[in-house]
């Protein structure tokens, strides 16, 4: 189960909250054995937990961690002692042990995907097709301060689902550029979860006054379970920046030829480089950098 922290709440200090309510419940509750202590037990805990993670995540995580439907249905049942009420008791708190601890398993690797060092970059779609230099090409040091510094290329899946699409475009140049990049993702992204090498850091030049370039790595990643994608492709990507933003800790920079996205972006907290480019003749399609609104 994927957890995301509230803006501003460090994934560090939301990973110790979440060991902290798994713990409680399994000894709160384990601690007495008649129903109704049991259940008073677990009352409690509910109430602690939800005070506890009520300022660390979203209304919709809550619900799935501690105010579940079975959480509900156990309060009509309160009077009954034994029976039904034990059952369900014994389900719900084993349902909630299970997701407390999927949910820290999954929050630990999400903070190990987001540790490494330097910068973190999303490109919109339009990089990858307007962009002078293709994939394999992209000096990102000539397009970021970044000089010697790592980067590291996220890829929404979302932005891989744009570029399939582009492969029917009647645009030539377009087609290219779209199969090309996909076929370098798909090279160097075999599995989840695995980062392949963009270009290797390159300080050859700097002896002749030239300017260094750190080591580009570069991930998919793909929509966390349930997730529902927003209705315009501008929105839902800056929407997934942030959310990486957020569980990296540090800023993320987007990348666009779109004054639309770069406002979007802007607006919403996120590191921006907004690209120029002559090349404008390609309006109307979406993730060519042309303005949706």
């Amino acid at each position: 189960m994927t957890v995301t922290p509230l803006p501003g709440v460090k994934p560090d200090r939301l990973l110790a909250v979440l060991e902290q309510v798994h713990d409680h419940l399994g000894n709160k509750t384990g601690a007495v054995t008649g129903t109704s202590q049991r259940f008073a037990a677990y009352i409690q805990w509910a109430n602690d937990s939800v005070g506890l993670l009520r300022k660390l995540v979203g209304p919709n995580d809550l619900e799935s961690l501690v105010l579940t439907r079975r959480y509900w249905v156990l309060q009509d049942k309160a009077t009954i002692d034994g029976g039904p009420l034990a059952y369900l008791l014994n389900t719900a708190i084993d349902e909630q042990l299970s997701l407390l601890q999927e949910a820290v398993n999954d929050l630990r690797l999400q903070i190990a995907r987001w540790s490494h060092p330097g910068w973190l970059v999303v490109a919109d779609t339009s990089v990858y097709i307007r962009h002078e230099d293709k994939l394999r090409d992209l000096v990102f040091s000539r397009i970021l301060p970044s000089r010697h510094e790592p980067v590291h290329l996220l890829v929404p899946i979302l932005v891989v689902d744009e570029l399939d699409g582009l492969k029917q475009s009647k645009d030539k140049h377009v087609r290219w550029r779209a199969g090309h990049s996909l076929g370098v993702i798909d090279e160097l992204q075999p599995e989840a979860d695995f980062v392949g090498e963009l270009r290797p850091a390159d300080f050859s030049t700097v002896d002749e006054g030239g300017i260094p370039s750190g080591q580009v790595t570069i991930q998919v990643v793909l929509d966390p379970p349930a997730h529902s994608r927003l209705p315009i492709e501008d929105d839902e990507i800056v929407d997934r920046a942030v959310a990486f933003q957020t569980l990296a800790s540090r800023p993320v920079t987007l990348l666009t030829f779109d004054t639309g996205m770069s406002t979007r972006a802007r607006f919403a907290g996120l590191r921006v480089t907004k690209l120029t480019s002559d090349k404008d003749d390609h309006k109307g399609e979406r993730g060519l950098g042309v303005a949706s609104g």
